[in-house]
């Protein structure tokens, strides 16, 4: 009886079924602190600046510097082309002034200045080529390109508005200063960039 008993526990025992391990709990991440609700959006933004976040305009703002100082860089290498032009333009503009004070002169002058259209025009197709040399390589020359080509539409303004009484015209003369100014500042920015070691000396 006591044998039966005892093969019966080991029995039982053997049918017991054992028991699944315990799973560990997942970790809990620690808190992220909130910003405080009585921070103004200059302190906000200064907290996120610290934390390493930049907005929108900051990473426009270092991309547009980055694109320019490539630009500056390409026209540094190409100095020469660019000063030709702004060479070319003052010495057209400085030919058409003259001339229209002589056509002024004349009995005909609407006559002498059709003349001089016809004779000059192979001058202006030079200065024509010398300026889409440089503006239509593929490159992007950055505020340099910009103020030029603002220079050399002001000069095909000019020749647009040619006539044989245009001397007497007060807006002759202001168009004369425009243009001259917007060919100064192309030059000023030339000079900075010549200057500017830090530039590398190609594209």
């Amino acid at each position: 009886m006591r044998r039966v008993a005892a093969v019966a526990l080991v029995f039982g025992a053997c049918g017991e079924p054992e028991s699944a391990p315990r799973a560990e709990p997942p970790p809990v991440p620690p808190p992220v602190a909130a910003a405080p609700a009585s921070m103004t959006p200059d302190e906000l933004a200064e907290t996120r600046r610290k934390a390493g976040f930049q907005d929108g305009a900051t990473l426009e703002a270092e991309r547009a510097e980055a694109r320019e100082k490539v630009a500056r860089s390409y026209v540094r290498a190409h100095l020469p082309a660019y000063r030709e032009v702004v060479k070319a333009l003052r010495g057209n503009v400085a030919e058409i002034e003259r001339a229209a004070k002589r056509w002024l002169r004349t009995s005909d002058p609407q006559r002498a200045y059709e003349r001089w259209r016809g004779v000059s025009r192979r001058r202006a197709d030079r200065v024509a080529g010398l300026y889409q040399h440089v503006a239509d390589d593929g490159f992007d020359g950055g505020q340099t390109q910009r103020l030029l080509a603002d220079a050399y539409r002001r000069w095909e303004e000019l020749r647009e508005d040619l006539g044989g009484e245009v001397a007497a015209d007060a807006r002759f003369s202001a168009l004369l200063v425009e243009l001259r100014d917007a060919l100064t500042a192309v030059s000023r920015v030339l000079d900075e960039i010549e200057h500017d070691e830090e530039l590398a000396a190609g594209p």
